[in-house]
C-alpha cells in the first residue's frame, strides 16, 4: 500500500505499547465483543502477527516499503490513549505520521464524517 488511514482505530490489537483496555484480559475472552474475534482472530496471538500494527512497521521498514500514514482519533475517544501511545512509539521507530487529535469527540460518526473529509484530502496530495 502506498497509505494507510485510521480515524479513532483501536491501533494496538496486540497489546504491545498500551495497557489492556479495561474488563479485558487474554483470561475474559469471554467478554470480548464476537465482531472482535472476526477482525483479529485469536486475539492472545496477535503480537508480532500479520495484524500488528507495530509489526508491520518494523517488515515495512526493513523492506523500505513505509507508506504514508495518517492518524486521528477524538480527545474523549475511549481509545484515545492507545492512539497517543502507538503514534509516539511508530514515531520514535522512525515513522513520518500526519498524526491528528480532535477536541472533544468521542468513538462517534459526527468525528468519522468530519475527518474522512481531511483523509480524502491527504490521500490526493503529493509528496
Amino acid at each position: 500500500y502506498a497509505a494507510a488511514a485510521s480515524l479513532s482505530g483501536f491501533v494496538d490489537a496486540g497489546f504491545r505499547v498500551t495497557p489492556l483496555l479495561p474488563g479485558f484480559s487474554p483470561d475474559s475472552l469471554g467478554r470480548v465483543p464476537p465482531f472482535m474475534f472476526h477482525a483479529y482472530g485469536d486475539m492472545t496471538k496477535i503480537a508480532g502477527s500479520h495484524r500488528d500494527i507495530i509489526a508491520l512497521f518494523e517488515k515495512a521498514k526493513a523492506a523500505g516499503t513505509l507508506p504514508r500514514l495518517y492518524q486521528s482519533c477524538g480527545t474523549e475517544d475511549f481509545l484515545f490513549q492507545m492512539n497517543q501511545r502507538v503514534n509516539e512509539t511508530l514515531t520514535e521507530m522512525g515513522a513520518k505520521i500526519d498524526y491528528w487529535e480532535v477536541p472533544g469527540f468521542e468513538h462517534e460518526w459526527d468525528f468519522w464524517d468530519l475527518e474522512i473529509k481531511n483523509v480524502l484530502k491527504w490521500v490526493l496530495e503529493t509528496e
